[in-house]
């Protein structure tokens, strides 16, 4: 489970221009927090919950197809753009298809994914300071589980 989708990563960046295959982008471009052990985390993740859950029977292409879902929800919407033309380009349209399913409208929406299918100890990065005092108070009171440990930090306040 881990070669194939560490094949489809790869496949998910690597061009495929006019019979000329070039890798243009590394998977961490189009895929946010690739690293190389995110592949093996990923699945080893998946199967402690397929294991914890008890009426759930799983194989590998269980594994792999969730895989692959969290790895779109990692994506950039210029690398779900692209794949047209690289070598995932006979799976493009059905990718796309999944991509614009997943909960990632709105921060609250992808916070509530979160909570409920992963682990709720998450953070999340945006370029700016994007979300206003209102949208703080918003999103605190939407999730009153965890309002008290919620904050934002802005990269302004790191000595950097």
């Amino acid at each position: 489970v881990a070669s194939t989708l560490s094949v489809w990563a790869n496949d998910f960046v690597t061009m495929d221009l006019s019979g000329f295959i070039e890798k243009m982008y590394a998977v961490g471009d189009c895929i946010v927090g690739f690293q190389e052990d995110t592949v093996y985390m990923l699945i080893y993740s998946l199967l402690r919950k397929f294991a914890a859950s008890q009426n759930v029977s799983f194989g590998n292409i269980q594994i792999l197809e969730k895989a692959k879902i969290n790895l779109l929800m990692m994506s950039t919407p210029d690398s779900i753009l692209r794949l047209s033309k690289t070598k995932l380009r006979a799976e493009a349209n059905s990718i796309l298809n999944i991509y614009l399913t997943l909960p990632l409208q709105d921060l609250k929406q992808y916070l509530q994914y979160i909570i409920e299918n992963s682990n709720p100890f998450s953070f999340v990065t945006t370029h700016s300071m994007l979300l206003s005092e209102s949208e703080v108070l918003d999103i605190k009171q939407s999730f009153p589980q965890f309002s008290l440990s919620l904050q934002v930090v802005y990269l302004l306040q790191f000595q950097t």
